[in-house]
């Protein structure tokens, strides 16, 4: 009896570190992210809404949205939609 008054509260306060706090899309590897830009989107846009310190949105908004902003950066300079001649030559 003594054993389930241990382990009852140690189920409980386990069941409490889902994902839920880390976002839809939350605890993934930055890996993970780069390799699939809707979901890392949609854990931006979590991220700056509710303001969360969560790891995953450490990574969201620190090393994915760098490679991401890299990605836009090449993809423009290489004549992505909507830049005129003049602007990839820069």
């Amino acid at each position: 009896m003594k054993k389930s008054w241990i382990v009852i509260p140690l189920v409980f306060a386990l069941a409490g570190c889902g994902h839920r706090h880390q976002g839809p899309y939350g605890d993934h590897s930055v890996a993970w992210y780069k390799a699939h830009e809707p979901q890392a989107k949609q854990e931006l846009v979590w991220c700056k809404t509710t303001h969360s310190a969560s790891r995953s949105c450490e990574k969201i908004l620190g090393p994915v949205a760098a490679y991401f902003a890299a990605q836009e950066q090449k993809h423009s300079f290489l004549g992505g939609a909507g830049n005129t001649a003049g602007q990839n030559l820069m």
